[in-house]
């Protein structure tokens, strides 16, 4: 069972950082790219929303 936890554990913190990308949002979840953003699939200074 214990074993069982960590996986979990594991799948979950895993998940978590695979699809995020730095930079604050705004109230309604949008933000602007400003550094790294070909890395992550988007365009300098093009705003996006999560």
């Amino acid at each position: 069972m214990k074993t069982f936890i960590v996986l979990i554990s594991l799948l979950f913190i895993g998940t978590a950082s695979l699809s995020a990308h730095p930079g604050g949002t705004a109230k309604d979840g949008c933000h602007k790219c400003k550094t790294n953003c070909e890395k992550w699939g988007e365009v300098e200074g093009e705003r996006h929303c999560h």
